[in-house]
C-alpha cells in the first residue's frame, strides 16, 4: 500500500512540473511580440552605441573588420561596404531559422543588415533590414505578426530563434572589438 501512495505520489509530482513547464512556455509564447525591438517606425532594429574610451577610431575599426574576418565564412561577400576613411562598415548576412512546419526546405533564411560606424573611443552599430527570403522575394519579418501571417505561437518560436542568434552575434562582436584575442607568434 506504501508503494502504491509513493508512486502516485511521483506521479502527481512529474505531472504538476509538466503542467508548470507548459503554462510557462505558453505565457511566454502568448505575449506579444516584444522580443525584438523595434525603432520609431515599428521596424524591427537592434541598436547600441558601445564606448571604448581609450582607443581611436582606427583602432576601433581595425578590430571590427578584424572581427568580420573571423566571424564570416566569406567576408568579402558578406561586407557591402568597407569605407576605412570614415571608419564605416555596412555587411548582409543571413540567419537559418529551423522550419517548425515540414514543408519544402527545413530552414526559413531571415537576411539581415548589420552597420558599424565608428569614432574616436566609441561606435555605434545597428542591426536591421531583418527579411525573410521566401523564393526570389523578400519581405519584413514584421509581417510574421503585425499581419498574422503566422500562428502566433509559430511567429513567437520564429522570432525567439531570431533574437537569441542576432544577441548571441552582437555580444561575439562588442566581445571582440573590446577584447581581441592575443595572436601568438610562431616565432621558435
Amino acid at each position: 500500500m506504501f508503494e502504491v501512495a509513493k508512486v502516485a505520489t511521483m506521479w502527481i509530482a512529474v505531472l504538476c512540473a509538466i503542467l508548470s513547464w507548459k503554462v510557462g512556455i505558453d505565457a511566454l509564447l502568448s505575449q506579444e511580440s516584444g522580443i525584438i525591438p523595434r525603432n520609431e517606425e515599428g521596424k524591427y532594429e537592434y541598436k547600441e552605441v558601445v564606448r571604448l574610451p581609450d582607443l581611436s577610431a582606427d583602432a576601433i575599426y581595425k578590430r571590427a573588420l578584424q572581427w568580420v574576418h573571423r566571424e564570416y565564412k566569406n567576408p568579402k561577400q558578406t561586407l557591402q561596404l568597407q569605407d576605412a576613411a570614415n571608419h564605416r562598415l555596412m555587411l548582409r548576412h543571413q540567419i537559418r531559422v529551423p522550419r517548425i512546419r515540414k514543408s519544402g526546405s527545413p530552414w526559413l533564411f531571415v537576411h539581415y543588415k548589420l552597420s558599424i560606424e565608428v569614432k574616436d573611443g566609441r561606435y555605434r552599430y545597428r542591426v536591421f533590414k531583418l527579411h525573410l527570403k521566401n523564393g526570389n522575394r523578400f519581405y519584413p519579418i514584421e509581417r510574421w505578426t503585425d499581419k498574422n501571417e503566422l500562428p502566433p505561437k509559430e511567429a513567437q518560436t520564429y522570432l525567439a530563434y531570431v533574437d537569441r542568434e542576432v544577441r548571441s552575434l552582437l555580444e561575439r562582436m562588442k566581445k571582440y572589438i573590446a577584447d581581441p584575442p592575443v595572436e601568438k607568434s610562431d616565432d621558435w
